[in-house]
């Protein structure tokens, strides 16, 4: 029997959550759309990972996390697109090793 850890399902349960939002949400690093006309901008949303990663799966977690904190945030005040997308990691030292937190910034936007 296949067995995942922790760090797996919680990984995949937000994956999941993450996918319906990305239906929903257009992401995009830069500044414009193609195709779509920027209506108004809604403000500054960003994602912050609850993981403390020190291995690539929590990394992996904490990235999704983060991604689906931000777009959360953009649904919550009327976005359909964020753009300007940065990806950012504070790492410090817990214990005996480092860890990082993932942090998402954009600009929410509504677009048609």
């Amino acid at each position: 029997m296949l067995r995942f850890s922790k760090i797996e399902q919680n990984n995949a349960e937000i994956s999941e959550k993450l996918n319906t939002l990305k239906q929903e949400i257009l992401i995009v690093i830069s500044n414009n759309i193609a195709g779509k006309n920027i209506i108004k901008t809604l403000g500054i949303v960003r994602g912050i990972s609850d993981t403390s990663a020190n291995t690539k799966k929590e990394f992996n977690l904490a990235e999704t996390e983060a991604l689906f904190d931000m777009l959360s945030d953009a649904k919550n005040i009327g976005a359909n697109a964020v753009t300007d997308v940065k990806i950012s990691t504070v790492t410090y030292q817990n214990s005996t090793w480092p860890v990082s937190q993932v942090i998402y910034i954009g600009t929410a936007v509504l677009v048609g």
